[in-house]
């Protein structure tokens, strides 16, 4: 039989894959380009509507930074653009003031960056403005290099705005990507000056001071060195100083430190303690600056002198407005010594400090816009008294810097200046606040810190964290009745001083039992302070409580429900709402005073 015909094997077409490939990244980059234009007239119909939104005018004060820039501690009833508004009496150019606050909390610049980028979008520019940059704790370290994907971002996907965005977003959700280093710190703040400037917007830069000489280094163990071994070394020194040797320990202080390099910075700062006590004032703020640059393992950042470096050539680079907040710090701290005097904690300013910082920006504004300052403030009690800032507010803002002070207390080896710092915060907002339950329990914390391994044991920790004690939250403590016994156990037995124990067992025993003021004035408080959720949340449980056999309460839960009834409407949660003041009308008594009003509401068809 014939064979059969093979069929030849087909030969590779090189120039058939070339058309493929060509014609399939041909057709990806027509699908980006498509999608990058439709994003970007998203952005202009957002833009116009802001516009057509905004035409009656205002001057526009951005502020961009982190914490420092959101106010804390005593934010948001105070914060550094609604000071500066203040003391132009809330006009320039004939316009009045709109805040604008993009203040990331432990953010690094980059997302300030993004903020201000995205808002800037929909800005109207016929209506002049500022930016006030405050921006580095979050960012402080002395790692160089542009990483892969950071030269990527800041070379390629910067031109694009939708893969910009994606990048950013991907980069929230996925913790690896994420870099830091000066290098993009730069880069970022840069873009944040061009950004302004572009925007018609004049930036105005600030140096970033901290706490330098009261507020003392990181000192973590290290695998190399124990504990015990950084004690020992700290503990012969202290003796030193002690007695009255601050020369003698200056000298030792340096020998150990070039000893144990893990301990440099600390035991430079410790050098700079002696030089101050010998009136050497200088000298101690060369070593309090250096062991700030040094960048010792911690549980909180400080910016450093490189980084304040780049923000004054920055600012000379682009003549745009400079706060030398370092130098005026200095210039307004005892020595040039920064301290205390104008801090609450390690880097977030005290209200003298942030008096200091309002008046510098309002200054340079001033001299850009030709505007008069109308108005200086006095000192802190003025600036309570413009924002209506009560010793409530006041306590928590106490409360706040107590407890960042008692957190980055954590796992330190030698955390006794830090805990003596917060110690403090706490009696402060007790005597302004005598009944203030979370400033009782903070205090028995820190005093059973300072009794006991409570932050250096690492089941401890555990116990602190499960229970929120030792994490960043803000002013009062949110604990169930189990908890508050929990924690009273656990004081008891660590030393913490009979009167604090006394006082935290009555006021755990009171807060068992609802008191009608205290609930109704947290809800009060809160609305007042537009924290509207959390206002709710207050006032639902006061509406809600069981005042059976409490004197004084007949009205409460009635009064609190028509708060809530009007908080769920500004949430516009319309339907919630609207049966909560139905509730409200059907369960009251005639003699309620205020029944009227809940009946007027509803007559209006709950408008």
């Amino acid at each position: 039989m014939p064979e059969r015909e093979k069929s030849p094997i087909l030969a590779p077409d090189p120039a058939r894959r070339r058309r493929l490939f060509a014609a399939g990244f041909i057709a990806v980059l027509g699908l980006l380009l498509a999608s990058e234009l439709l994003y970007r007239a998203f952005w202009a119909y957002k833009r116009a509507h802001s516009a057509a939104a905004g035409k009656s005018g205002y001057f526009a004060l951005y502020m961009v930074g982190e914490s420092v820039a959101a106010g804390e501690p005593y934010d948001p009833g105070i914060t550094p653009p609604a000071m500066v508004s203040r003391l132009f009496g809330g006009r320039l150019q004939d316009r009045p003031i709109r805040e604008f606050n993009f203040a990331r909390r432990g953010e690094s610049v980059y997302p300030q960056a993004v903020a201000l980028e995205q808002a800037l979008r929909t800005r109207n520019r016929d209506n002049p403005g500022a930016v006030l940059v405050y921006t580095g704790n979050s960012d402080a370290g002395n790692m160089r290099g542009l990483p892969a994907l950071e030269w990527l971002r800041e070379n390629v996907l910067s031109r694009s705005m939708l893969l910009g965005d994606l990048l950013f977003y991907a980069e929230k959700r996925f913790r690896p990507l994420r870099v830091r280093t000066l290098d993009t710190y730069e880069y970022h703040l840069r873009r944040i000056v061009e950004l302004s400037l572009k925007s018609g917007l004049t930036p105005v830069l600030t140096t970033i001071p901290t706490n330098i000489s009261d507020m003392d280094p990181g000192l973590l163990p290290q695998p190399d060195m124990s504990a015990e071994q950084m004690r020992a070394v700290l503990a012969q020194g202290q003796a030193l100083e002690d007695n009255g040797r601050a020369a003698d320990a200056i000298a030792y202080y340096a020998g150990q430190a070039a000893a144990h390099p893990a301990m440099r910075a600390y035991l430079t700062y410790r050098r700079g303690c002696c030089y101050r006590a010998l009136g050497r004032y200088e000298s101690a703020a060369r070593s309090y600056r250096e062991a700030a640059d040094l960048g010792a393992l911690d549980n909180f950042n400080r910016a450093t002198g490189l980084q304040n470096d780049y923000i004054r050539a920055l600012a000379r680079r682009y003549s745009v407005p400079l706060v030398d907040a370092v130098k005026l710090f200095e210039a307004n701290s005892p020595h040039g010594l920064v301290g205390s005097g104008l801090f609450a904690d390690g880097h977030h300013p005290n209200l003298s400090g942030y008096i200091l910082l309002a008046e510098a920006y309002a200054e340079q504004i001033s001299g850009r816009f030709h505007e008069p300052l109308l108005k200086r403030f006095s000192g802190p009690q003025d600036v309570f008294r413009a924002f209506s800032y009560g010793s409530d507010k006041q306590a928590n803002a106490l409360l706040t810097s107590g407890r960042w002070l008692f957190n980055v207390a954590v796992r330190h080896v030698w955390p006794g200046q830090r805990l003596t710092m917060a110690r403090a915060c706490f009696r402060k907002a007790i005597s302004l606040e005598p009944e203030n339950f979370s400033a009782w329990l903070a205090l028995g914390l820190t005093e059973a810190a300072m009794h006991s391994e409570l932050l250096s044991d690492e089941k401890n920790i555990e116990w602190l964290g499960e229970l929120g004690l030792g994490w960043f939250h803000r002013g009062e403590y949110s604990l169930s009745r189990a908890q508050q016994v929990e924690i009273l156990k656990k004081l008891s037995s660590y030393g913490v001083p009979a009167e604090v124990i006394r006082k935290v067992s009555r006021l755990v025993e009171e807060h068992a039992r609802p008191r009608p003021e205290t609930l109704i004035e947290k809800c009060m408080r809160l609305a007042t302070a537009n924290k509207k959720e959390e206002a709710l949340s207050a006032c639902q449980s006061a509406a809600y409580a069981d005042y059976t056999g409490v004197e004084g309460a007949a009205f409460t839960g009635l009064d609190a429900s028509l708060e809530s009834y009007k908080l769920l409407k500004a949430l516009g949660r319309a339907e919630e709402a609207r049966e909560t003041l139905l509730w409200t009308i059907k369960t009251a008594p005639a003699s309620w005073p205020r029944l009227e009003e809940a009946r007027a509401l509803e007559t209006a068809g709950v408008k």
